[in-house]
């Protein structure tokens, strides 16, 4: 990329929950650092579930102009004007999506809805499967138990029902994220991430971070991951979208992407040896 295009110092990055959020917040906090760029940080804690007020950021010791931030990026609930309104007018938008099978069985352990939901059942997420609407009407409407995406998008999880409303919720998110990650395919969405802010391949390495042993999760099957997509139709609806997005860009690349993705492995393979080993 080499006299081809500048370097993107101005992000927002909207941390979904359960979609390797803590590793990609890592890499662009890294690269921040760095570049001694500026963050916007939350005066106290992350104020989740709010959504993002342009008052919970820490004030900076520079003009008070819109420009005095580099980088957003940390949990809050998406409040596009409210940050458009904070941050530079050339920022580019970032978030992830995780397949619905894999996010929604690491929420419900992560969350405890087990314990939330008092379900005294062994297996407790097929229990939960087999009739969700029961414990959600019985229990109320326990954050990140639907559609947990859309809910860090800013939307009532469950007001999204009908296809039509779910491709418009699709399509405004389409247009407001330059790039959206789909966590199942890690180094590939880095290498896209590395060519959409036209950094080096050595600023996307990283370290998994929060990642749950996969040992420690039970095995789904054919029918629980239905029930599971059904359930969570926006997020299922949302993740197929960007999951063929993700494909198409990268098919678009003027490089092989493949052999980006390898020299990432490689040179992550090589971090972890000199950092861990």
């Amino acid at each position: 990329n080499a006299g081809k295009c500048s370097a993107k110092t101005n992000i927002v990055f909207l941390k979904t929950h359960k979609t390797a959020g803590s590793t990609i917040q890592n890499v662009i906090m890294r690269y921040g650092l760095n570049k001694n760029l500026t963050f916007a940080l939350p005066r106290t804690g992350h104020r989740f579930p709010g959504f993002f007020e342009r008052s919970s950021v820490l004030p900076v010791n520079q003009n008070k102009n819109k420009t005095a931030y580099n980088i957003l990026c940390h949990h809050t609930r998406f409040h596009y004007d409210n940050m458009r309104d904070l941050m530079p007018n050339d920022s580019v938008y970032i978030t992830a999506v995780r397949s619905p099978g894999k996010l929604f069985q690491s929420a419900f352990e992560y969350f405890q809805f087990r314990k939330k939901f008092h379900i005294t059942k062994q297996n407790a997420l097929e229990a939960f499967l087999d009739d969700p609407s029961y414990f959600v009407g019985k229990y109320s409407k326990i954050r990140f138990s639907r559609n947990p995406v859309f809910f860090d998008l800013g939307y009532d999880p469950y007001q999204l029902e009908s296809e039509s409303s779910i491709r418009d919720a699709i399509n405004y998110v389409d247009r407001i994220f330059s790039l959206v990650l789909v966590s199942d395919y890690f180094e590939e969405s880095m290498v896209l991430l590395k060519h959409t802010l036209c950094w080096d391949v050595n600023d996307v390495t990283y370290f998994k971070l929060n990642e749950r042993e996969s040992t420690s999760f039970q095995h789904l099957t054919k029918d629980m991951e239905e029930k599971i997509r059904q359930w969570n139709k926006a997020d299922s609806m949302l993740f197929d979208h960007f999951n063929r997005s993700l494909w198409e860009k990268l098919s678009h690349l003027p490089f092989d992407w493949k052999k980006k993705v390898e020299l990432l492995k490689q040179k992550n393979r090589r971090l972890e040896a000199e950092c861990i080993n």
